[in-house]
């Protein structure tokens, strides 16, 4: 008896979950396609349009919050929630939480500040940070060391130097600047990967190869020097592009997206784990849009550049 009843109760139990599914079968309420939006996009610039809002009317001079009509400088490191400035705003040595600027902005490596949006350009010295988010309608220059927060957006040019770190990037185009060390090739003698096209464990494009359709492959991909291909390419490992390949598609990757260098790559970038670009490689074009996006982190060389978003999961850096 004891154990029918104990049988009966875990019946009961192992059904209960299915009740809903049994009742969505026999009257079905949510049988429709899902409705979406497809144009809805997320506006890389809010966070800038918010600050404006709210800081645009500000008046008065108190105790948290200057309003001034011209230029400002804040040397003295006081402490201050917000702070509204009609010309150009110097940050040198103080605590801001949010700030606006009319005219230009410079940070100091000696500043806190929380946001800022300014109508100019932003200037950021060597190991200033942001901690939340900063919007210039101008341009954003990042000195070595930098710190730029959660989200960082201009509508011109975002030049990042040396060892800048960052989340969220948007700018036209994104730049890590610095010089680059360009070292001489060495002569190495042609593999197989370089003369002939092989896929047992990964599928491998030999050099000056020209690819006219998509490629999904269910390894890594080795796209070789002078590679040309004209659609996507999909790969369920990684994808490794070297110096001088043309992609005219998307590159998605279920693990990393190395580019050695050089590479033109004229539509989005998907990574699933890193992505690196190295010295010279260029995602998108002038008068465009793109996305470089990695779920883990982003190493960008100086010398490479993206026109739109660059996005990592978990932090970017310049190397």
């Amino acid at each position: 008896m004891k154990l029918a009843f104990i049988t009966l109760a875990f019946l009961g139990v192992a059904t209960l979950p299915l009740l809903p599914a049994l009742r969505e079968l026999r009257r079905p309420r949510d049988d429709q396609p899902l409705s979406i939006d497809l144009a809805s996009v997320r506006d890389p610039r809010q966070a800038g349009r918010e600050i404006r809002a709210a800081l645009g009317t500000l008046t008065g001079d108190g105790r948290d919050a200057i309003a001034a009509d011209s230029d400002l400088l804040l040397d003295n490191g006081r402490s201050v929630v917000t702070v509204t400035c009609g010309g150009v705003l110097d940050v040198a040595e103080a605590r801001v939480s949010r700030a606006y600027a009319r005219g230009n902005a410079r940070i100091g490596r000696h500043a806190s500040l929380g946001a800022i949006a300014t109508d100019g350009w932003l200037m950021l010295a060597d190991g200033a940070a942001v901690q939340a988010a900063a919007d210039a309608e101008e341009g954003i220059m990042a000195g070595e060391r930098c710190s730029l927060g959660m989200s960082a957006a201009c509508g011109g040019v975002l030049e990042l130097a040396l060892g800048s770190s960052f989340r969220r990037l948007w700018g036209h185009p994104i730049v890590a600047v610095g010089k680059v060390e360009h070292e001489p090739e060495e002569a190495d003698p042609p593999t197989i990967e370089d003369v002939v096209v092989w896929g047992k464990r990964r599928l491998s494009l030999p050099t000056g190869y020209v690819a006219d359709r998509d490629i999904v492959v269910h390894s890594d991909v080795r796209i070789g020097r002078g590679c040309r291909v004209k659609g996507s390419v999909k790969a369920h490992g990684s994808i490794l592009v070297m110096p001088g390949a043309v992609i005219e598609g998307n590159l998605v990757a279920r693990k990393d997206i190395h580019v050695l260098g050089e590479a033109a790559l004229s539509r989005n970038l998907f990574a699933e784990r890193d992505l690196i670009l190295g010295p010279g490689a260029t995602v998108g074009e002038w008068g465009g849009y793109k996305t470089a996006y990695a779920g883990r982190r982003v190493r960008i060389a100086r010398g490479a550049r993206v026109f739109g978003a660059l996005i990592a999961h978990r932090g970017g850096a310049v190397v």
